[in-house]
């Protein structure tokens, strides 16, 4: 039979405010640390992603869309080509959404439309294009025929186009961004209006460079 002593001495060893204390510090410090490096890893990847447009950035990417004339025009000579659906991806934003106005006078000098027919150029008046992505927009603007011109078939329904927009703001991510995209491709004529309205579909790839 143990003494009361020893019983009272038993009792104040499982009792030890400092024992607990120190049982219990390693497992929080331990949960600290963790929280810590998983904040340290977030920040991290935060800081790369505010820097990923830091510099020039060699832009390519692919887009489509379908068009239709507008209502719309920059000079009162005629009226712009506006698209409805424009979708595409690039390296500097990913994934965009788009919305283009522009216009082309036709010329007289021929061409070779993409499908091997002969063709006329038509040259740009002005176009306008706002490039959103999730995390912003670009905003894109150019005029002349030294920046987008169309060839279109007099025979068929196919024209290929060139054009190269200056980058004229960004926002979000693209705040105060500059640059030059140039989008080339190719599209068909789907239908024609009785009042010379058209609606076209095209696609393409787009090449340039952004500096933010």
């Amino acid at each position: 039979m143990r003494r009361r002593g020893e019983i009272k001495k038993m009792k104040t060893r499982h009792l030890n405010p400092s024992a607990i204390r120190q049982e219990g510090t390693a497992p929080v410090n331990s949960v600290c640390a963790r929280l810590l490096i998983i904040a340290g890893v977030i920040a991290a990847m935060v800081a790369l992603n505010q820097s990923a447009l830091a510099g020039t950035t060699s832009l390519s990417g692919s887009d489509l869309a379908t068009a239709i004339t507008s209502a719309f025009s920059y000079d009162g000579a005629a009226p712009a080509i506006s698209s409805v659906l424009y979708t595409g991806a690039d390296n500097v934003g990913g994934p965009f959404v788009a919305q283009d106005v522009s216009e082309f006078i036709p010329t007289s000098t021929g061409c070779t439309a993409p499908d091997g027919t002969a063709g006329n150029i038509f040259n740009l008046v002005r176009g306008t294009r706002a490039v959103i992505y999730t995390q912003g927009e670009l905003d894109l603007g150019g005029s002349g025929a030294a920046n987008g011109t169309v060839c279109a078939s007099h025979t068929t329904n196919s024209f290929g186009f060139s054009v190269t927009f200056a980058v004229l703001e960004g926002t979000g991510k693209f705040a105060g961004a500059s640059g030059s995209i140039t989008n080339r491709g190719f599209g068909h004529l789907i239908a024609a209006g009785v009042n010379g309205g058209l609606f076209i579909s095209f696609q393409g790839t787009l090449s340039g460079s952004v500096t933010n």
